[in-house]
């Protein structure tokens, strides 16, 4: 398969695996967008979205450290590529793991900035 095709068949599968976890199907989803994570190449537009998702389905299934280093990357990446959006969502669930370590200090201040970030990319309702 050429590697148009193979990146679109990863863009196809990627909606699937969104799908499932909006659905709450977190089990299913995790190895269908770790493929598709692993498929996509550094850069896509697709690829954020992927990884908060994958986040999200570890942090639902008791996978809170292998959440966070995804959370970490997708944060580090927004940063680079300056993805308000999408970093102010990887924020969100650094803090969401930070709370479940009970770090609330350190939640309370990435909540802060991922509020700040997510209206300055005009997220329609932004509430604490």
């Amino acid at each position: 398969m050429e590697r148009g095709d193979r990146e679109g068949s990863a863009r196809a599968r990627a909606g699937l695996g969104l799908a499932r976890v909006a659905r709450g199907e977190s089990l299913e989803a995790r190895p269908l967008l770790e493929r598709v994570l692993a498929e996509l190449p550094p850069g896509d537009p697709h690829w954020g979205r992927v990884a908060l998702a994958l986040a999200e389905a570890r942090l639902a299934l008791d996978e809170l450290e292998p959440a966070e280093k995804l959370w970490r990357q997708v944060e580090e990446q927004s940063r680079m590529t300056q993805a308000q959006g999408v970093l102010g969502e990887a924020l969100l669930g650094r803090a969401l793991c930070e709370l479940c370590r009970m770090e609330q200090r350190r939640a309370l201040d990435h909540l802060t900035e991922a509020e700040d970030l997510l209206r300055a990319a005009g997220a329609e309702k932004v509430t604490r």
